[in-house]
């Protein structure tokens, strides 16, 4: 495992020279995937490179399906891109499948940064991105590579294997995926009822934390997951401790989430000015 402070670039002043990888799926519509990851991160000063995944068919409302991406061109195109570019986090999102997965995996630990996982298994307007094998290969694989791994409570009741719907039960799966190799897993529950927001974080020292916030009232904002997670590993690659980067991420995905805006009827978008 990979310390934040253990690689090139950690701690150093002001954003210049680092740059986040985006791994994941495109979204059209730009409500979610590399898209919305680069927007999140381009917001606070850091570079974002991206490499697609798969393509999906969507608007927002309807899914109507996805093509992968070829293994070959995804790692070729990793490896293209971080020969010239100072990668100092990584971010990974919706992978498809199973053989996507395990080569993205071995590519990340070739470029030795730290990785946040976003173990992203349906988008919010419906379309499955993992198949069951790229589901077990998250779980083996990727799991136990993970700097920060944040799933929300179905990805994180899907990984454990059991029910996660209250703060009891996120704080049991947090230390179940700890347990099961990642470094520190933030378990989102904005899923949960009620009018507060809790997520949990726990760490290699067994601690337990919990950010607390108020429920915005602007309705079901997309790609809010993809965000944080790009916002974490933004923060991550300037040096900062997952616990500040956790807590800086939400924050601006809180403004950003204030400022969601619909076009023509669609859902909200994020909003990062």
């Amino acid at each position: 495992m990979i310390h934040v402070n253990n690689y090139p670039g950690a701690g150093t002043a002001g954003n210049a020279g680092v740059s986040v990888l985006a791994v994941g799926g495109f979204d059209p519509s730009g409500g979610a995937g590399v898209l919305l990851d680069s927007a999140a991160v381009r917001a606070v000063g850091v570079h974002c490179a991206a490499v697609c995944t798969m393509l999906t068919r969507q608007n927002g409302v309807n899914f109507d399906g996805t093509m992968d991406v070829p293994v070959a061109e995804i790692i070729d195109t990793i490896r293209l891109v971080t020969t010239v570019m100072p990668i100092r986090s990584i971010k990974i999102g919706a992978l498809g499948r199973a053989e996507t997965a395990s080569a993205i995996g071995a590519a990340a630990d070739r470029l030795g940064v730290p990785l946040v996982v976003d173990p992203v298994l349906r988008s919010s307007s419906g379309g499955v991105l993992a198949d069951g094998g790229a589901t077990d290969v998250l779980r083996r694989e990727l799991v136990p590579r993970a700097f920060l791994l944040t799933p929300n409570l179905l990805e994180a009741s899907l990984l454990c294997g059991r029910p996660v719907d209250t703060v009891a039960r996120m704080e049991e799966a947090a230390r179940s995926l700890v347990c099961a190799g990642a470094r520190h897993v933030l378990v989102k529950g904005g899923h949960l009822p009620g009018n507060e927001l809790v997520d949990v974080l726990a760490g290699p020292d067994g601690q337990m934390r919990h950010y607390r916030g108020p429920r915005l009232g602007v309705g079901d904002v997309r790609g809010t997951g993809c965000a944080l997670a790009s916002l974490c590993a933004a923060f991550i690659g300037l040096g900062e401790s997952v616990e500040n980067a956790v807590e800086t991420a939400r924050d601006r995905l809180a403004a950003a989430i204030a400022g969601a805006r619909s076009f023509d009827g669609g859902p909200p978008l994020l909003r990062f000015d």
